[in-house]
């Protein structure tokens, strides 16, 4: 089986990344989707706190943390801008295929009651055979009983 015709890559067409940013856009949204991510968090503010990188109000954290809320946020809504465009093509490419399959089953549909019209034809032709068949014998039957001289 050809690269080209496995599931995974049937349609990479579609969803590969057409520009460096989107490619970053995609990796960076599905590692912030992450648990990993989630777990370096975690790590990060408490060794702020165990640490006391800084007095309480954290005015630096949350600097940091409101910039990269604003960094992540335009990283998810490029990925989704990119989501949508490979679903925009994704159901362009169904809708044709099924335009396709739809006109083949136009025509198969067409080709079958054009045989149905044939075999009911070929019916009636054999059944008047048959009445023609049995209408020479019975013309040519033998009487059963021999006249007698």
């Amino acid at each position: 089986m050809s690269t080209q015709e496995h599931p995974r890559h049937a349609r990479s067409h579609i969803y590969s990344p057409t520009t460096v940013g989107a490619w970053a856009a995609d990796k960076l949204t599905t590692f912030t989707g992450s648990w990993w991510f989630v777990g370096i968090h975690v790590l990060w503010f408490g060794l702020w706190f165990l640490l006391r990188v800084e007095p309480f109000p954290f005015g630096f954290l949350t600097l940091c943390v409101s910039l990269e809320a604003i960094f992540l946020s335009t990283f998810v809504m490029m990925s989704q801008n990119g989501a949508y465009q490979r679903d925009r093509k994704r159901d362009d490419l169904e809708a044709s295929e099924i335009s396709q399959i739809f006109a083949s089953h136009q025509e198969l549909l067409t080709i079958n009651h054009n045989q149905v019209a044939i075999l009911n034809q070929q019916s009636e032709i054999l059944a008047l055979l048959r009445a023609q068949s049995e209408a020479r014998l019975r013309k040519r039957q033998i009487p059963t009983e021999l006249p007698v001289n």
